[in-house]
């Protein structure tokens, strides 16, 4: 297995690069993003989460012929992975693809082993729906929690001392996952290893990650997902926060939001009959199938929009945005 790779200036370039030695993997560094660098001169976003902040990984990845292209970012909990198109290119997944990927395959890891224990698989609930998909299919429990891997910990705790579950993995769409019970925070190094294993078992099949991606959508239907979010600074940007999340709390099942009818409304801050802990968030459900879920950052002045669909439809991905951000 050769591997492309990028620190992106930051402090996975020696725990990265140790696992890769000690698995016998080839791991090829981009070079202008070796060192550490605080000022992170080769990226305006030094974040996997950026398609531009892997450029120059997945320009390695291709003149050196890589097997897969990873990147993490500064401090080491966020994984970037692009993987061969099948035409000398790459393709950059997404958190949620990945997630996907992990679960499917995780779960079948623990079939070969089985502990007899139920396996347990958690997600925030901005993370696609897919993942719950497929575990549920390999006979794992699905729990959700609020974003923040720290939900994600608490429900690891949880299961300590279980006589009869274990956690297998955890998500995050903004691409935080965790492999391993011992650490309790989303951690790019242990995860790129089981992205490796899991790239090297496929590749041994005759397929990529991307062929196995398309299995999953063959088996399961091409979920889709389109998060996209707007600023508000300021005092008065505050105001218009609490405006905007007021005027959607007036919407009730047979409302309409934009050509979509509704036939559910959870609202997390009264935190009643909803599965989660009070937070400023609503989940909407439409008679079509879609999910729409909006929450206000916790760190900065804006509002994050995920609409989840069953398929592609860029026409509503583009009817939403103007509803939302004019």
């Amino acid at each position: 297995t050769k591997v492309a790779y990028t620190p992106l200036h930051g402090s996975g370039l020696k725990p990265f690069t140790l696992m890769m030695e000690m698995l016998g993997v080839e791991c090829v560094v981009v070079p202008e993003q070796r060192e550490p660098d605080g000022s992170f001169p080769t990226v305006e976003v030094p974040n996997p989460e950026s398609p531009a902040a892997m450029t120059l990984a997945i320009e390695l990845g291709k003149k050196i012929g890589a097997d897969l292209v990873l990147g993490t970012d500064p401090d080491a909990d966020r994984l970037g992975v692009a993987v061969p198109d099948g035409k000398g290119g790459f393709v950059l997944l997404n958190g949620n693809q990945i997630a996907a990927l992990l679960t499917d395959y995780l779960s079948f890891c623990k079939d070969e082993k089985p502990s007899g224990k139920k396996q347990v698989v958690v997600k925030s609930f901005v993370t696609t729906d897919l993942v719950k998909a497929i575990a549920e299919a390999r006979g794992a429990e699905l729990r959700e929690t609020l974003t923040g891997f720290k939900y994600i910990a608490e429900q690891i705790a949880s299961l300590e001392g279980s006589p009869d579950k274990e956690y297998l993995f955890g998500c995050e769409e903004s691409y935080g996952f965790l492999t391993i019970p011992q650490v309790r925070d989303k951690d790019a190094v242990s995860s790129a290893v089981a992205v490796v294993e899991m790239a090297g078992y496929y590749r041994g099949l005759g397929k990529t990650l991307y062929d196995r991606l398309n299995e999953l959508y063959a088996e399961f239907g091409r979920y889709d997902e389109f998060v996209f979010s707007a600023e508000y600074p300021g005092a008065s940007g505050k105001e218009k926060m609490k405006g905007i999340m007021a005027e959607l709390r007036s919407h009730k099942p047979g409302d309409m939001i934009g050509s979509k009818r509704i036939t559910s409304v959870a609202d997390l801050l009264n935190g009643e009959n909803t599965g989660f802990p009070k937070s400023d968030s609503l989940i909407f459900r439409f008679e079509s199938g879609e999910k729409f879920i909006v929450r206000p950052s916790g760190t900065e002045p804006k509002i994050k929009y995920y609409l989840f669909l069953s398929h592609p439809d860029d026409a509503l991905k583009a009817e939403f945005k103007r509803l939302f951000l004019g």
